[in-house]
């Protein structure tokens, strides 16, 4: 029996996965990872998530992508009110 994996936290929108990123959905889904959430932490970052879990929907044999965005209280200092009507605005029209 194999296992089926949800990796519920990944941040494959940053640019270190640029280079290979479709490969390593590929590389994940062999691992046995099904479904990867895709965490949102910084307003500015927010387009890159959403293009990254469109992207990584469109293959074929890569696990389905969920987005998760947020405002990462690490980063507290650099957000402010807009950020959190964008993060309203993605959660009201993203699935």
């Amino acid at each position: 029996m194999s296992l089926r994996l949800f990796d519920t936290h990944t941040h494959f929108d940053v640019p270190d996965f640029d280079q290979d990123r479709e490969a390593l959905a590929y590389q994940a889904k062999l691992a046995g990872v099904e479904h990867l959430v895709l965490i949102g932490f910084l307003q500015s970052r927010f387009q890159d998530l959403i293009q990254t879990q469109h992207a990584l929907n469109q293959l074929k044999n890569a696990p389905r992508s969920h987005l998760a965005p947020g405002l990462h209280p690490f980063y507290i200092e650099q957000h402010d009110l807009t950020h959190l009507n964008a993060l309203e605005q993605i959660l009201q029209t993203e699935q």
